[in-house]
């Protein structure tokens, strides 16, 4: 047995030496359909963060967002640029009233603003997520206010732009979308980021800027300058398009399972309509589902500021009557597939697994790629299947999802040799393959054993513990859960002395 702390490198290493991807990334040309097949388990995971070292930006698109997150995973743990997850919006279409998720939210503004600040970026996101339209790229830049330090800025202009921005003023800033001002301090907890920013200002000039954990209020790290950028889901209907939009034309989109894409944007586009429908009542006439080209005499409401822009195609009427409200066609708000489908014939394509009908690809590579059989938590199937790779000169990786999986397979298989060849390492894939043309086997502890595999995130890092607005919002006689003495009232504040 050996353990190895670097089993997914080489892995990575391995595979590079039968992946083609000189070949590939010279025929990433906009409007060329490269054909990826076979690609089983991880390996799709292998070849886009192969392909990642010579070729950014890069789009993924998978048919549901948890294949998405297993990808991002998968990536971020191979690849050093490392990829960011694009998440649905978590709204139905023409969902009215929902009060949204404010984490959600400032994942997708993050992204966003990843996007526009450097082009060195893997996304991966889903046909969910691609679904709901954003304003237009323009108007996300020209929305967005940085700020540096020594240098004017009124502090009441500065909170009347992000309350334009739909920041909501508070006491205390806990979540994305708030900011607090004190005298000649304002605290703003933005779209994009980790942490909320402390603007200190000298008179109308900035003195100081300085991300801050909002539970202990100590510095996290002081700053030249910062960026915010707005809620993309709050900003202006005008001219939405989709987050492909964001992007160079010579930037290659892979799509695992482009059929399974488009049928998603189909069911969720004909939700969409129904939906229209039912709220727009019998003064619409027809609906067609084609990207919003539409003939009807409905037509896509004002953008006047006074709508409520948090609701997707919801406004009000130019006469600014709520009882008059009336939803923009499906087009103008959600993303069609036959509309997808036209945009993309402008950007390289990395097509893994089937094609559409109307599609013809440019080229086609196979990768003979078996999947990782089911051992039923059977260490003995398992020791005999090591022992048939073995015999055939493959190399097996198992890779622990932690140090007591690693232990524990120590215990179960002995040691390794030329009958039992296999490597343990505490690193992790969402599925495991064989690769007999490079020699190697990736085996993942989660499916041997049949347990759930959660992907790894870099989102906001969680914390502990009551902020002050928590504090703060706390009235006498509410129920608390004391970390000692457990559950009991709120009598109070007592200043002591310390």
């Amino acid at each position: 047995m050996t353990t190895d702390t670097m089993s997914l490198t080489q892995i990575a290493r391995i595979f590079s030496k039968v992946f083609p991807q000189d070949e590939i990334v010279r025929q990433l040309q906009p409007g060329s359909v490269i054909r990826l097949q076979h690609y089983i388990g991880s390996t799709s995971s292998l070849a886009l963060a192969n392909l990642a070292e010579k070729h950014l930006p890069l789009v993924v698109v998978t048919p549901d967002a948890d294949q998405a997150q297993f990808i991002t995973s998968d990536i971020n743990a191979l690849n050093t640029v490392g990829a960011c997850y694009f998440p649905p919006s978590g709204t139905r279409p023409y969902e009215i009233g929902r009060i949204r998720d404010t984490t959600v939210t400032a994942q997708r503004a993050d992204v966003i603003d990843r996007i526009r600040e450097s082009g060195e970026t893997i996304v991966v996101t889903s046909a969910e997520a691609l679904f709901d339209k954003m304003a237009a790229p323009e108007s996300f830049a020209k929305a967005s206010i940085t700020l540096r330090k020594n240098t004017e800025m009124i502090p009441d202009s500065l909170t009347a732009k992000l309350a334009d921005q739909n920041y909501q003023a508070v006491s205390f800033v806990n979540e994305p979308g708030e900011y607090a001002r004190r005298g000649g301090i304002i605290d703003i907890f933005p779209f994009s980021g980790e942490y909320p920013v402390r603007i200190e200002f000298f008179g109308d000039e900035i003195d100081s800027i300085r991300e801050f954990d909002p539970d202990s209020q100590r510095s996290v790290a002081f700053l030249d300058y910062i960026r915010l950028v707005p809620n993309p889901e709050a900003m202006s209907r005008e001219a939405r398009q989709s987050l492909i939009s964001f992007f160079p034309e010579a930037t290659p989109v892979a799509m695992l399972d482009y059929p399974g894409v488009l049928a998603e944007l189909q069911r969720l586009y004909k939700e969409a309509e129904k939906r229209y429908s039912e709220i727009a009542g019998t003064n619409t006439g027809d609906i067609t589902g084609s990207g919003g080209n539409s003939d009807t005499e409905f037509n896509a409401v004002s953008n006047d500021d006074s709508g409520d822009e948090s609701k997707p195609g919801i406004g009000k009427s130019a006469g600014g009557d709520e009882s008059a409200s009336a939803p923009e066609q499906p087009g103008s708000c959600y993303l069609a597939p036959d509309e997808l489908a036209q945009q993309l014939r402008n950007y390289p394509r990395l097509l893994f697994g089937a094609l559409p009908s109307d599609v013809r690809a440019d080229a086609e590579y196979r990768l003979e790629a078996r999947p990782q059989p089911d051992f039923n938590s059977s260490v003995k199937l398992l020791r005999k299947n090591l022992a048939d790779l073995s015999l055939q000169n493959l190399d097996t990786y198992i890779l622990c999802d932690n140090e007591g999986q690693r232990k524990r397979f120590e215990e179960l298989l002995g040691e390794s040799g030329p009958e039992l060849r296999y490597h343990l390492s505490v690193e992790s894939l969402h599925r495991g393959f064989i690769l007999p043309e490079a020699g190697i086997a990736a085996y993942t502890d989660h499916q041997i054993f049949n347990r759930y595999h959660r992907p790894k995130s870099k989102g906001k890092p969680r914390r502990g513990g009551i902020s002050f607005k928590e504090l703060k919002d706390l009235n006498v006689g509410d129920f608390v859960v004391h970390v000692d003495h457990g559950i009991g009232k709120f009598a109070g504040f007592r200043k002591i002395t310390v």
